[in-house]
C-alpha cells in the first residue's frame, strides 16, 4: 500500500495520523537520540562525567526533543528542520565528548 492509502485508512478509522507519519520520518535521529542517553548514563555510571555536567546535557537533550516535537507537529519533518536536528544531535554529540574528557572526576 502507498503511503496516501495508507493516511486515508488510518483517517477512516479514526487513528491519529499524524503521530504514526511523523514517527516514521526521523528513525535516525531517534536512534542517535538513545546513542546519547546511554553516553551520559555511563559517563555518570563511570564517574566521567560530574552530577552538574550530567544535569546540563540532559537538559540539552530534554531541549533537543522539544525542538523535535515542534518538528514533527505538523505531520513532517522538513529538510531545513531535519538539518536543525542533525546539527543541535552534532553538537550535543560533541558537547557530551567534550564533558566526558575534560578531567573532571565525580568525587566517591
Amino acid at each position: 500500500m502507498n503511503k496516501a492509502a495508507v493516511l486515508v485508512l488510518l483517517f477512516l478509522l479514526g487513528i491519529p495520523s499524524g503521530s504514526l507519519i511523523s514517527r516514521m520520518k526521523a528513525p535516525d535521529l531517534d536512534k542517535r537520540e538513545r546513542n546519547h542517553r546511554v553516553r551520559i548514563r555511563e559517563g555518570v555510571k563511570t564517574g566521567e562525567l560530574t552530577r552538574r555536567e550530567a544535569r546540563k546535557l540532559a537538559a540539552r537533550e530534554r531541549r533537543f526533543g522539544a525542538h523535535k516535537r515542534m518538528a514533527k507537529a505538523d505531520g513532517k519533518v522538513t529538510r531545513a528542520e531535519r538539518r536543525h536536528l542533525r546539527r543541535e544531535l552534532r553538537h550535543n554529540g560533541r558537547h557530551i565528548y567534550r564533558l566526558k574528557h575534560n578531567h573532571r572526576r565525580r568525587g566517591a
